[in-house]
């Protein structure tokens, strides 16, 4: 990202009071424990490190949405945001 990072990005939405309860899967090339551990720390709910190859990127982002738009159960954001 060009002007902001993914960690401000993490920071920003986890102190925002209308999105903070937004899942946050973090997409990365990074493999690094202490990258890992940092993005859990600040509230991410998962961690993927990109795959080379365009194929597998894909197949993760329909795994993914299917995981969180049809498996998972989510509050609904007005109870949640008042």
């Amino acid at each position: 990202m060009p002007k902001i990072d993914g960690w401000q990005v993490l920071a920003e939405i986890r102190g925002c009071p209308t999105h903070c309860a937004l899942p946050v899967v973090v997409v990365t090339t990074s493999q690094q424990p202490e990258d890992i551990a940092r993005s859990y720390a600040m509230g991410a709910n998962s961690y993927i490190t990109k795959p080379a190859h365009i194929d597998k990127l894909n197949e993760i982002a329909m795994i993914l949405g299917q995981y969180w738009l049809k498996t998972v159960q989510l509050p609904e954001w007005r109870v949640i945001n008042g």
